[in-house]
């Protein structure tokens, strides 16, 4: 009847506002659920606000009998809204067909481990792109269950593992073991899938190596650490100093901490100076603390220790680039090391010359040697060294943690994946390399005849453009700005394709542990996992999810069930 109709044609309004309530609350992390039910939740009470402006939201909510807001429904909802997000994802993941898989984990608020999948691909304009594709539960952290976690995921989503071109991930043996870690399993199955360890953990294993092997400058870190806590463990002392109060996680990142004592080092000494006079049980450490400050050795290490973070905090940031192709990122490193180079040879004279210069302003001790210690007989081999001065004693230790950073700098990132991707640039850009062993590794993902016929079409057209291409990165420009090109040597742009495939970094996993944090807090730490991981999804991709088709999505829900069909009316495609 008209009535009928007219009834169905209301129900699915009213249900349209509802699923688009439901998908907003996704895209932003909002909470859906109440304390104790449905009824006292959040979205309850926003669809209740909705329909004071939808006349018939609100008699829908009103209405006796099944609503379909039960919290089932609700995650059947979010489920087909987040596969929507992904369907769009993996037609382009599919379309570019070499993809290569991030994977980091940690632990949420519920204490239960999450496994971040990210994949990354390349495009046909040469783009490259990083998708987060959810999270998955994990009991353990062992390789053989990370395995099978990954291989169910490409499962699900119909990708077959034969594709796989890259894997990245940090230092933990159940990752990067060599002989039964995740990457090595990953090999068993698909050889062609080359190993990174993430750029940007190897930055920070490479500074915690420069400042944790020498014993002097690690002293110096744990003071540093111990006065930012003290002034932070009290509101009276944060107060005080509200600039120096946060104390940052990452090694990279504590640059800042040390540039805030550097800045308000007087204000701390008096500031010090005064709680030592405190009858308090804090006094004695604020007395301790002061003693270090005080002294010569105390303000040069902050002023060298500053003066390296400032170049790693630089390529940090650049390392987390989610564009950044694991050759620019060596690049980067070459370049950083190249300066550090250079400071080595010319950059401790100036360094001690502003030392003494702000020391002898700040009234601090005048810069001496350390008091000689005589080792015992049964251990004494050779005369130990005598430095003639302070100054050459300060250079001492400005060279051996220079040093040290350099030499952690070449330990950590030289790898065969390096190589064999050095060797590829090279065979691009037209200098010496080895294209037997590029040809052999990927098979019959190239032909060889074509690839250097490409290879060789490609150096005469950039000389004939008189275009300067010396890396990677510049050939990629050239071939983005030239479509026509791109057409001519297919075979060597699917080169290109499978090295910027390759990635440099898990930052996605991180920024989606980032995500994590906003939607499971310590108010919202009972959600189920099914609901977690829709709701990451949409809230990760939520410019994507803006481009949803509701009505089309709608359809589906209601032709699952007969109930639904004969509640709500179908809109014709």
């Amino acid at each position: 009847s008209d009535a009928k109709k007219k009834e169905m044609e209301n129900s699915r309004l009213a249900y349209t506002k509802i699923v688009e309530t439901v998908l907003l609350f996704g895209q932003f992390g909002l909470s859906l659920r109440g304390n104790d039910s449905d009824d006292d939740s959040c979205f309850k009470k926003f669809l209740k606000f909705r329909a004071k402006d939808v006349p018939e939201l609100h008699w829908w909510l009103e209405k006796p009998g099944y609503k379909w807001l039960h919290h089932d429904i609700i995650n059947e909802l979010l489920q087909m809204l987040s596969t929507d997000v992904l369907n769009r994802f993996l037609s382009d993941i599919k379309a570019a067909r070499y993809f290569s898989v991030i994977m980091d984990e940690t632990a949420d608020i519920s204490r239960q481990e999450q496994v971040s999948i990210s994949l990354r691909i390349t495009t046909t304009d040469l783009e490259t792109e990083e998708i987060f594709m959810g999270f998955c539960h994990t009991p353990n952290t062992k390789s053989e269950t990370l395995f099978n976690i990954l291989k169910d995921v490409f499962t699900r989503f119909h990708l077959p593992i034969s594709n796989l071109r890259g894997q990245c991930y940090d230092g933990a043996a159940a990752m990067s073991g060599k002989s039964s870690g995740l990457q090595t399993r990953i090999k068993n199955v698909a050889p062609k899938a080359l190993f990174v360890h993430c750029t940007a953990h190897s930055l920070n294993l490479v500074v915690q190596d420069s400042l944790r092997n020498i014993q002097i400058v690690n002293s110096f870190i744990g003071i540093s650490k111990d006065l930012i806590t003290y002034i932070r463990d009290s509101p009276k002392r944060v107060e005080a100093f509200k600039q120096i109060q946060q104390e940052l996680q990452s090694w990279c990142m504590r640059v800042k901490s040390l540039k805030t004592i550097f800045a308000n080092y007087e204000a701390i000494v008096m500031f010090l100076d005064e709680c030592k006079t405190e009858k308090t049980c804090d006094s004695g450490k604020a007395e301790g603390l002061l003693k270090f400050l005080e002294g010569f050795e105390f303000y040069f290490l902050l002023a060298l220790s500053i003066k390296i973070l400032e170049r790693v905090e630089i390529l940090n940031c650049e390392l987390q680039k989610k564009d950044l192709s694991i050759n620019e990122s060596h690049d980067m490193v070459k370049i950083m090391k190249d300066g550090i180079s250079t400071m080595r040879d010319s950059g401790f004279d100036s360094l001690w010359e502003v030392a003494v210069k702000e020391a002898k302003k700040l009234d601090l001790n005048d810069p001496m040697l350390p008091r000689h210690r005589r080792a015992p007989k049964r251990l004494k081999t050779a005369n130990a060294h005598v430095f003639k001065d302070p100054e050459s004693y300060y250079k001492k230790i400005y060279l051996v943690t220079v040093d040290q950073l350099l030499f952690s700098l070449n330990e950590r990132f030289q790898s065969e994946t390096m190589d064999f991707l050095n060797n590829c640039e090279n065979f691009i850009i037209g200098n010496d390399a080895d294209l037997a062993s590029i040809v052999e590794f990927y098979d019959d993902d190239l032909d060889i005849d074509r690839l250097e016929l490409h290879r060789d079409m490609f150096i005469d057209m950039i000389k004939a453009k008189d275009l300067k291409v010396t890396n990677l990165k510049d050939a990629v420009n050239v071939l983005k700005n030239d479509k026509a090109m791109v057409d001519c040597v297919s075979e060597l742009v699917s080169l290109v394709k499978l090295i910027l495939t390759i990635p440099s970094s898990t930052c996605t996993a991180e920024r989606s542990f980032s995500a994590l944090r906003r939607l499971k807090t310590y108010l919202n730490s009972t959600m189920l996992q099914q609901r977690m991981n829709s709701i990451a999804i949409l809230h990760v991709h939520r410019e994507i999810a803006e481009k949803i088709d509701i009505d089309k999505l709608l359809n589906d829900f209601i032709s699952k069930n007969k109930n639904r069909r004969s509640t709500f009316s179908m809109l014709n495609e």
